[in-house]
């Protein structure tokens, strides 16, 4: 609390939103209830004017994301349009309700002012999780998703667990490019995820067409066609590119074993345009595997498809990689009880 009061724009819109999703639990409800009245009372009246904004809108955002799972039960045809019909209506509301600007609660030192629709997005996927494009000011975009009907406390915990994994790594001079997003509970199934960039594994196989699924060169030629079109840019070296990936495949390999990560499909992979291979959507860890018909789904203890496995074998760098997985997981054995 005191924390909190000596900076409330950043620690205690943190402590807010995460006391209270933990008033949920009546071991803690009356204790953390006095705690949040306490940093409202006293954190003076921009901060609560700032609150009060944030509480709305995330309410608003809520609505929109069940009008968009709505949309999605009542029109099959055309669920997809229906659903970002509805979002793109939500904002036009919220934009006239007079709530902007206002500091996102997953990110206080970005001010949206205005949503661009365009750039909004709704995932097919089981939670219809919503992609919404802010825009401030200085014409800046920050993309952000809600999400509702998932724990995302154990999103926020399997990617805090890979933190301190990455430390450690990092303690012992071992780099595995580990890149974890920010994601903010404001319900026990409801919250903030921060839009990681990147390209999903499941659509680079879909852009290949039928056999996207079956082609083994699938990564190793994405890699080499963001080298080709982002030459006006900032360029990657394709050796730096596969470095990247191997060592970032090592590290989450690793951390997704040692962790029992399940549902792990191509939906829940991305790769980054310098190479760094990333895992998304932790809603299933500590060996809570999916079951079909009885049938346990998960029969490999950590996600690494032939696809990926060509990148290092393609480059000569299979003996890199081994020493890679060894290396981190032998560092956090002599870590285990630290």
């Amino acid at each position: 609390l005191e924390c909190s009061l000596k900076n409330p724009k950043l620690i205690g819109n943190s402590f807010f939103w995460n006391a209270k999703v933990g008033m949920n639990n009546p071991l803690f409800n009356e204790r953390l209830s006095i705690l949040v009245c306490q940093l409202l009372m006293n954190c003076g009246p921009s901060f609560l004017e700032e609150m009060f904004k944030k509480i709305v809108v995330k309410f608003k955002f809520q609505e929109m994301s069940m009008r968009a799972k709505k949309a999605y039960a009542n029109e099959p045809r055309n669920a997809k349009d229906a659903a970002k019909q509805s979002v793109a209506n939500s904002l036009t509301d919220l934009t006239n309700e007079n709530l902007l600007p206002f500091s996102l609660p997953i990110d206080p030192s970005y001010y949206c002012t205005s949503f661009d629709a365009e750039r909004t997005k709704v995932f097919d996927s089981k939670m219809v999780p919503i992609k919404i494009a802010c825009t401030s000011s200085d014409g800046s975009i920050l993309n952000v998703m809600f999400k509702i009907g998932d724990d995302l406390r154990q999103d926020l915990l399997t990617l805090q667990v890979m933190k301190i994994m990455d430390k450690m790594w990092l303690e012992n001079d071992l780099d595995l490019k580990i890149s974890p997003y920010k994601i903010l509970p404001t319900e026990l199934k409801a919250g903030f995820i921060e839009f990681a960039t990147g390209e999903v594994l499941d659509g680079l196989q879909k852009k290949e067409g039928f056999g996207g699924a079956l082609d083994r060169e699938l990564l190793i030629k994405h890699l080499r066609s963001v080298i080709i079109n982002i030459n006006t840019g900032e360029v990657y070296e394709s050796e730096k590119q596969y470095d990247n990936f191997i060592r970032s495949l090592a590290g989450y390999c690793v951390s997704t074993c040692v962790l029992g990560v399940a549902d792990r499909h191509p939906g829940n992979v991305m790769v980054k345009s310098n190479g760094v291979f990333f895992h998304i959507d932790f809603g299933h860890i500590l060996g809570n595997f999916k079951f079909k018909f009885g049938i346990k789904r998960e029969r490999a203890p950590f996600l690494l498809t032939p696809e990926m496995s060509h990148v290092y074998m393609k480059t000569n760098n299979e003996e890199q990689f081994k020493f890679y997985c060894t290396k981190a997981f032998n560092i956090l054995r002599h870590n285990a009880t630290r």
